[in-house]
């Protein structure tokens, strides 16, 4: 548990009032508004709007439940929406927002939160929340920037004095298998057992697919960005988005986790579930948990998601470590004679790696090295989410105060409560008295996220590349591997584009980030 040494936050409110105007600006209720009273506390109305989707919106009333504990002389009121229009809609016209914090979709929040804003004296959108990231909650020996896991701080900051944005969750991302199907002794090292696994399942019920998937998200996406980097190695991978160099859109990791991934999906193997183009969510989701299909893509918030149908934690599911891409032994110095290390090789070294060996025998220490990291690779899906102040909010001590108390000690304990699957992304040592309801996929996920720093993640600040300009769409109900374009083809294709049919938009794009 964190040392209890806290930062007065009340002192912090009171510096960031002196620096605001005197009027509540954009305030649609003479009655809204908070902030310190003569006594030096915290009083009034906080109004916050936010998503109801995969991870739900329990481990935000927890919040308030407790907010309102510590801070007696505080309303929270909290509006939801399935819809996420309805709550991005508050991001674009923050003069008629009503509301003091806006959690919402990362993405929608930089499309507005670093322009310059045309009301006079408010430079931007949202409020700067430096201050809060600055911080040290109660609990806590380090301000929040410093407990968040490492790089995240870096994700959402404009500058070392600036910051408008803040995470609110940590999901986990990866292949879920369903347990009656797969027992943990099956559970595959390599990308070609996860393949001979396939044809078994198959062999042996013909009502069974290996791989289901839905047609509203290529979630088969970040499954692809994981093998390449496993196969790339991390810093090159990352490379793919700062080099100015166009043979980089030509990576060989790129093209082998292609080639691994359209054979899990091709229905011509038979490893895929052949309603997939068609399937919705839930419907999809359902037969991963029902036993119709043994693997899914997808994230930590599934259970939170499905528990209309299965109560959490009682549905046959739970992560796996996404398998090592076998094509790796391209990349190492190994040779057998003139052979590469063997799969059987490949998969031993992977035992030794996840019982905590540091070296092999025979296996140089490069070699080791990059399988290590290939093993411990995940993919870091918590910048989907986050939330910020608007401008306009009339109650701006208070919705400081309450994303400080979020990272608190109580704070993380309102919010493991919820059990959504969801957690704050900052390493912290969960006590058996709070997962001990937690469902074995969530203990699974606080494990992996909790002891490891080889994530990856795309980068925002210093990329050249968009995140449109690399994203390749895999499955074949989204466009991408077909009869017609291969992985191979794929690859053949970005880069002929910007090679032969349209030098001139990449020099102006090397430009562009070369002037950043």
């Amino acid at each position: 548990m964190m040392r209890k040494k806290w930062l007065n936050f009340t002192a912090l409110a009171m510096a960031s009032m002196l620096a605001l105007p005197i009027a509540a600006c954009g305030s649609n209720n003479e009655d809204d508004g908070g902030g310190i009273n003569s006594q030096g506390e915290l009083e009034g109305k906080l109004q916050i709007i936010a998503p109801e989707q995969g991870f739900g919106i329990q481990w935000l009333h927890n919040l308030k439940e407790g907010f309102e504990a510590k801070y007696p002389q505080v309303t929270v009121t909290i509006k939801s929406s399935t819809l996420l229009d309805k709550v991005h809609i508050y991001l674009t016209s923050p003069k008629a927002n009503p509301y003091d914090l806006v959690f919402c979709e990362t993405s929608q929040v930089f499309t507005y939160g670093e322009k310059e804003y045309t009301v006079a004296g408010y430079k931007h959108c949202y409020e700067n929340i430096q201050d809060v990231y600055e911080t040290i909650p109660e609990g806590s020996d380090k301000p929040i920037k410093e407990m968040l896991y490492d790089g995240v701080y870096d994700y959402f900051k404009t500058d070392d004095t600036t910051a408008y944005v803040m995470p609110y969750v940590a999901s986990m991302f990866g292949l879920m298998y369903n347990t009656d199907l797969v027992k943990d002794s099956e559970l595959p090292n390599t990308t070609d057992e996860l393949t001979a696994l396939c044809k078994q399942i198959e062999s042996k019920n013909k009502n069974v697919s290996a791989f289901v998937w839905t047609k509203d998200a290529d979630y088969f996406e970040q499954i692809f960005e994981t093998l390449w980097a496993q196969y790339q190695g991390q810093e090159e991978w990352y490379s793919y988005f700062r080099s100015t160099d166009i043979n980089v859109l030509k990576q060989t990791g790129r093209q082998r986790a292609l080639e691994v991934i359209s054979d899990w999906i091709d229905f011509k193997t038979g490893y895929a579930d052949s309603d997939s183009p068609g399937l919705e969510f839930i419907p999809a989701q359902t037969r991963l948990m029902e036993g119709k299909a043994a693997f899914y893509p997808c994230g930590s918030w599934i259970e939170n998601e499905m528990d209309e149908f299965f109560v959490s934690g009682t549905a046959p599911i739970n992560f796996m470590r996404t398998p090592v891409i076998s094509l790796i032994v391209e990349t190492l110095e190994y040779r057998d004679g003139e052979n590469y290390m063997s799969d059987a090789m490949l998969s031993a070294i992977i035992d030794a790696i996840d019982a905590g060996a540091t070296s092999y025998a025979g296996v140089s220490e490069n070699d080791f090295a990059h399988i290590y990291e290939a093993r411990t690779t995940y993919y870091y899906e918590n910048f989907i989410d986050s939330v910020v102040i608007p401008t306009f909010s009339d109650a701006k001590e208070l919705a400081k105060a309450f994303l400080v108390y979020m990272y608190s000690d109580d704070g993380v304990k309102q919010y493991t409560k919820a059990n959504s699957g969801g957690a704050l992304p900052i390493y912290y040592e969960y006590t058996e008295d709070m997962i001990k309801d937690f469902s074995a996929m969530q203990k699974f996920r606080l494990g992996v996220q909790g002891n490891t720093k080889n994530y990856i993640f795309r980068p925002r600040h210093g990329s050249m590349m968009s995140v449109n300009f690399y994203s390749t769409k895999i499955s074949p109900t989204l466009g991408g591997i077909s009869d017609t374009l291969t992985p191979e083809g794929i690859i053949a294709k970005t880069f002929n584009y910007y090679n032969a049919n349209a030098q001139q938009q990449w020099n102006l794009m090397v430009e562009k980030y070369q002037n950043k």
